[in-house]
């Protein structure tokens, strides 16, 4: 198979377009270039802005407002990589082969931005394409197949030019280009603002998560209860008939680890901090079975069912995890500390909740040492003060926190699928549209007019 055939293998949508379309590589009337300039300011060369990966990455269009690096660049490199309305630029490099080639439009004349590194600038350079088109032909990853093909590299993959250039196009006519654009930004544009609105009613259920916590954890389930001040500052009151304690008066901390000794061939399930966020088990296939010879030095404590394994490092992640079923030969990082209940004054959920409250946070962002990765030592860790309500009253506040936080979860699932029904729907728009598996409507145009 030659280059050809191959590129052409990778666009199955080639044998779909329209009669009246032509398909033929973007070198016919585009220009790739791929950037050099980099983010240092030197002496004697002149100042400039830099639109950079994040840039084009984070938006789908350059603008001015975005928050573009000062840098210098040569004289022959600003003449050269000075961005244009109507320019494309798109990723050449990425850590993973399927995120490549993201584009964004230069919507605006920027004077003084300058293309930055790891970024190919694709200026057309024929009547037959819009910019606008060539943008959203980029947004669909059904027609980025090509490109994530193409991509080399180990950690990180990057493109060639080449890569950019023999990639096949679909080319409608110009006026029909017009109006796959009009009515793509209008779409889009509609359901951009649905899922930003569902996002926020995300962020609102998680202020509500939280508050119910705290609430729960420091003033109770009885509204009028009578309260005393604890002298805490991130805990201020609690019920008067509420105790305190440290958290290592009330609880083991690390209490089981494997020794250098261990048998290397004995099996588990090893638990990275990585595996885990402040739902839970991001995914349990990621869990991996390794031999005890095979596994890093990190993997060493033990965990048991009701345990609650919290990570000392990043506490602002909260990556917390109560162990609700037993589970054999279960390892988990020495990032975490491993904290298990003296159930005769604290249950096991409690302190689970006390853990993943607003007011542990807070302590634990506070006694975190360190700044690319703080971390909270031992000490301080286990010097957190827990409120302690009676036994029978923990366990009511459990009891409810655990239904109430299920209604939210189960109103945060619903609202995350239809964000990624919406997500699936918007790039089944874009591809069936750039490719001619639909065409637009005088209907679709007028309802444009209308509402856009």
């Amino acid at each position: 198979m030659n280059r050809s055939e191959e590129t052409a293998s990778l666009s199955p949508w080639g044998s779909l377009v329209p009669k009246d379309w032509e398909v033929c590589r973007l070198d016919n009337v585009a220009d790739v270039i791929f950037s050099n300039v980099d983010k240092h300011t030197k002496e004697g060369e002149t100042p400039v802005l830099l639109c950079n990966y994040i840039d084009v990455y984070k938006n789908d269009r350059i603008v001015n407002g975005l928050d573009f690096m000062e840098a210098t660049a040569e004289l022959h490199e600003i003449n050269k990589f000075q961005i244009r309305r109507g320019d494309v630029l798109a990723t050449k490099d990425s850590e993973e082969p399927d995120d490549i080639a993201i584009p964004s439009l230069v919507a605006e004349e920027l004077p003084g931005v300058i293309c930055g590194y790891h970024l190919a600038l694709i200026r057309t350079r024929s009547k037959r394409i819009t910019s606008d088109f060539l943008a959203w032909l980029h947004r669909s990853k059904q027609f980025r197949v090509q490109y994530e093909a193409k991509a080399v590299g180990v950690t990180r993959f990057g493109l060639s030019q080449y890569a950019f250039r023999e990639a096949l196009i679909p080319l409608p006519p110009p006026d029909e280009q017009v109006h796959i654009n009009t009515y793509l930004d209008y779409s889009c544009a509609a359901i951009d603002a649905s899922v930003a609105a569902k996002r926020r009613q995300l962020e609102i259920l998680d202020a509500v998560r939280r508050t119910t916590i705290q609430n729960a954890i420091t003033k109770g389930l009885i509204p009028s209860a009578r309260t005393r001040k604890t002298g805490i500052q991130l805990m201020e009151t609690i019920p008067a008939h509420w105790e305190t304690d440290r958290l290592k008066d009330v609880a083991t901390i690390n209490l089981a680890s494997l020794s250098a000794n261990t048998d290397p061939s004995y099996e588990f399930d090893y638990l990275e901090i990585s595996n885990v966020n402040l739902q839970g088990i991001i995914n349990t296939n990621a869990i991996e079975h390794m031999r005890f010879e095979d596994a890093p030095s990190r993997a060493r404590r033990l965990v048991l069912r009701h345990n609650t394994l919290a990570s000392s490092v990043r506490p602002n992640l909260q990556a917390v995890l109560f162990v609700l079923e037993y589970r054999l030969d279960f390892v988990c990082s020495t990032g975490f500390n491993v904290v298990q209940a003296n159930e005769s004054k604290l249950k096991p959920k409690f302190l689970y909740y006390a853990l993943i409250s607003d007011s542990g946070r807070q302590y634990f962002e506070a006694n975190a040492k360190g700044v690319g990765y703080p971390a909270v030592d031992d000490k301080d860790f286990s010097a957190l003060v827990l409120p302690l309500p009676p036994l029978e009253e923990q366990e009511a506040i459990c009891v409810y926190l655990d239904t109430k936080l299920g209604e939210l979860k189960r109103i945060a699932t619903s609202i995350e699928t239809q964000i990624t029904t919406l997500t699936s729907y918007r790039q089944s728009l874009i591809y069936e549209y750039v490719t001619g598996q639909r065409r637009v409507t005088e209907l679709d145009l007028k309802q444009v007019s209308v509402y856009g």
